[in-house]
């Protein structure tokens, strides 16, 4: 058996990589799930971008954990000071209501990645768009 018969092809999709102009846009939440990177506990909530209804681009936050469907942070974390502000109110950190976002406008700021893990340079057809922070309710 040669190599080239363990290769498999694996379909890529253009939609991965989203790429808009960075500064402040309005969003609308469209979902968040909890998970596991690199031994890390993330919450990825996702927004879709209300000038560009065809994207959604992904805010990563860290948490302390995941289990029975709350989600808990410490007390100064991004989420719960971005939640809290958008929402106009302190959060309690052991459960953080994310899904109090739906029909909530919210303003995002939005950066470019042009590093990799190491610091490196991306190439300009691997640069892609997040959102930084949530920065409070759009009016």
């Amino acid at each position: 058996m040669s190599a080239a018969e363990n290769v498999v092809v694996l379909p890529v999709q253009e939609t991965d990589l989203v790429r808009v102009a960075p500064g402040e846009y309005p969003v609308i939440y469209v979902r968040h799930v909890g998970c596991t990177v690199f031994r890390t506990l993330k919450v990825c909530v996702d927004f879709r971008l209300l000038e560009h209804p065809d994207l959604i681009l992904s805010r990563w936050y860290r948490v302390k954990d995941l289990r029975g469907g709350r989600i808990r942070a410490s007390r100064h974390s991004d989420i719960v000071r971005e939640l809290s502000g958008v929402l106009g109110r302190r959060l309690r950190h052991d459960r953080i209501p994310v899904s109090a976002l739906e029909q909530i406008i919210v303003r995002a700021e939005v950066r470019d990645v042009v590093t990799d893990r190491k610091q490196d340079r991306l190439a300009p057809v691997n640069v892609y768009s997040v959102i930084s922070r949530l920065v409070g309710r759009d009016q």
